[in-house]
């Protein structure tokens, strides 16, 4: 037990010296020497175990001091081990006297102060190691600012201000203070910290353990910690390269012409209110924070987020996480954002050109303002993009959903498995939208898209102006209120096509058993199902109707057009036409009302079902009829031709559009 509570004095003794160190200059000096200033050009000082303090100045002396004192240590007298478990050590406090500290100063140490040949020696060092760390040896300095400099010490602290010229200093565990130093400036502490403050040119400082903090310097910086302590670098101009081994770093108002490069494998790195061509690297999982910086930008972290608000870029910014999230906002710049886990991609308010990958997060665009490309990727996550401008591509390979909503230019979307949703989007180009398995909705758009869906999914089209072209593979097709001065092309293999409050060049396609609705729709249609039935409402069109079914019904009202219908086993049931009609079925019952005929009415019933036409009696026609089986008649007068319970041929009237009618039983009357 009383070897134990002696271990424990020892370290607490060791955090007494620490503190000894700092406040030893406040002492009597041991001796002091006093040169001529003009004669030194160079120093070399070597305090093994005490601190230094150099210091640049006008004065024609320059002066050396020399502060002693004792270690107030605990040296080891003899080690063994207990019972084979641990090592102990037993140890002696030596308290010396200032007697016995020159006595021992004469005895076991070498005291060097002396110039040679323009350079300044001050060197105390012991003659042997059996004495080391018994007595505190520091040196003040002062000497001409012009000058180099080569400073030692084991475990001091060095201080150095006010100098010009190449200076070099090491020091094990002690900190380190540099203030306005021009030159070289080279430096290394093993366990300490290292401020660097007004100077500038060269400067090369390490610490294998403790903080590095520059502050209002200028020129070729280079900070290195090889261990768990922070850089803190601000009001720095010049070329910058710093790395921290597992400490955070943090950098303010740099002026870069040349490069800033920045390192840390496992802390954070800041970097804010700066100007240069930066590169900041994290292996870890700390994050990169990038903020109100101009120039070009490369970052990356292994498993941390990365946050840019206010770059602006003239070159590229390429950013890079392995697991985090990458947001970036109030940016310009040609942009690559790379996430190769399952972080998110976040961009909002954006000029330039857009590169973005996710391999499982979700990505969300907004306000970007692009005169090149926006490109962007996800292989399992969501895409949501509002409020957009520019050639854009957006891909997800997974089953994640793409939203689009407020976007002009020209658009290119496709997701693997997911749903697409595009609203409000203004295209003077195309509008490309393709998913395999979900669902497409585009709604309040205008610009010539295209629509395709490989699986189940539906399309519903609502409001859009513009060519479109739409295929679902299984699903179902909805359309409402689209005008297009082209084409709307749309197809399913299997689901159901609903058009309603259209216009344009209309081909629509089912290959399936499916059905189709067509109400209020003007232009040109064209309409097609394989065993589906066809439905038609108050359809104008000054061009032709032509739908056909190979094993549905056709049902339609209120036409005013040329229509075209054929169905192979089905009805047909036409009311309120207006126009010229052309029907045929092969194998189901016929209904035609006709409210008004302009050019023709052929009618082509099957051959064992019956056929009823209506015609308004006031026109004249030139009639043609024939019923395999039975022919009836209604309301049929002024008429010139011959007729019998098959066949009917001749005028009504003066004569007019032809009817040709043929069926197994017609019905034909005139009202």
């Amino acid at each position: 037990m009383i070897k134990m509570k002696k271990s424990v004095i020892f370290l607490v003794s060791v955090l007494l010296c620490a503190n000894l160190f700092a406040d030893i200059f406040e002492n009597e000096p041991f001796m002091a020497r006093v040169f001529p200033a003009e004669s030194i050009k160079a120093l070399e000082v070597t305090a093994l175990g005490g601190s230094i303090a150099v210091n640049g100045d006008d004065n024609s002396e320059a002066v050396v001091e020399m502060y002693v004192s004792s270690n107030n240590n605990y040296q080891v007298e003899k080690t063994y081990s207990f019972l084979g478990f641990r090592v102990l050590r037993t140890v002696t406090k030596i308290v010396l006297t200032d007697e016995e500290i020159k006595d021992m100063l004469e005895e076991h140490y070498t005291i060097d102060i002396r110039v040679d040949d323009g350079k300044l020696y001050a060197v105390a060092k012991p003659k042997s190691r059996d004495i080391n760390n018994v007595l505190n040896i520091s040196f003040k300095i002062s000497v001409p600012k012009q000058l180099n400099s080569n400073l030692q010490t084991n475990f001091g602290s060095v201080r150095i201000a006010d100098l010009s010229g190449a200076h070099d200093f090491q020091t094990g565990s002690g900190s380190v203070i540099v203030d306005n130093i021009s030159g070289k400036i080279t430096g290394s502490t093993a366990r300490g910290s290292i401020t660097v403050t007004n100077s500038k040119e060269l400067i090369d400082l390490k610490t294998g353990f403790g903080n590095i903090t520059a502050k209002n310097c200028n020129g070729d910086i280079k900070l290195i910690n090889n261990g768990t302590g922070t850089l803190t670098i601000k009001n720095v101009t010049g070329k910058i390269t710093g790395s921290t081994s597992r400490g955070s770093i943090t950098v303010t108002n740099v002026n870069s012409t040349e490069t800033i490069d920045l390192k840390t494998d496992f802390g954070s790195i800041t970097m804010k209110e700066c100007k240069g061509d930066a590169t900041l690297i994290n292996n870890g999982v700390g994050t990169l924070t990038i903020e109100n910086v101009t120039g070009k930008i490369t970052g990356s972290t292994t498993r941390g987020s990365i946050t840019v608000k206010n770059a602006n870029s003239t070159e590229t910014i390429d950013l890079k996480t392995g697991y985090g999230n990458i947001t970036m906002k109030e940016c310009k710049g040609d942009a690559t954002l790379i996430n190769n886990g399952v972080g998110t991609l976040t961009i909002e308010n954006v000029t330039g050109k857009i590169t973005g990958f996710t391999s499982r997060g979700s990505i969300t665009v907004t306000n970007v303002n692009s005169s090149g490309t926006i490109d962007l990727k996800t292989d399992n996550g969501n895409i949501a993009m509002k409020d957009c401008n520019g050639y854009i591509t957006l891909t997800n390979n997974g089953v994640g959903t793409m939203t689009i909503e407020n976007v002009t230019g020209k658009i290119n979307g496709s997701a693997s498995r997911g749903s697409i949703t595009v609203t409000n989007v203004n295209s003077t180009e195309t509008i490309d939208l393709k998913t395999g398995n979900g669902n497409i909705t585009m709604k309040e758009c205008k610009g010539d898209a295209t629509l395709i869906n490989d699986g189940v999914g539906t399309l519903t089209i609502e409001n859009v102006t513009g060519k479109i072209t739409g295929s679902t593979l299984r699903g179902s097709i909805t359309v409402k209120n689209v005008n297009s001065s082209g084409t709307i092309d749309l197809k399913t293999g299997n689901g159901d096509i609903a058009m309603k409050d259209c216009n344009g060049y209309i081909t629509l396609t089912n290959n399936g058993v499916g059905t189709m609705t067509i109400e209020n729709v003007t232009g040109k249609i064209t309409g097609s199902t394989s065993r589906g039935s066809i439905t038609v409402t108050n359809v104008n069109s000054t061009e032709t109707i032509d739908l056909k079914t190979g094993y549905g019904s056709i049902t339609a009202n209120t036409i005013k057009g040329v229509f075209k219908i054929e169905t192979s086993t089905g009805s047909v049931n036409l009311t309120n036409i207006s126009g010229s009609v052309d029907a045929k079925t092969s194998n189901g019952s016929m209904n035609v009302e006709m409210q008004s005929v302009s050019g023709y009415v052929k009618l082509s019933g099957s051959s064992n079902g019956t056929l009823d036409i209506t015609l308004p009696a006031a026109t004249g026609y030139n009639l043609k009829v024939n019923a395999n089986n039975n022919l009836t008649t209604s309301g049929l007068t002024n008429f010139n031709g011959n007729v019998d319970n098959r066949n009917l041929e001749g005028t009504l009237g003066k004569g007019g559009p032809e009817i040709d009618v043929k069926a197994y039983r017609v019905n034909l009357a005139f009202k």
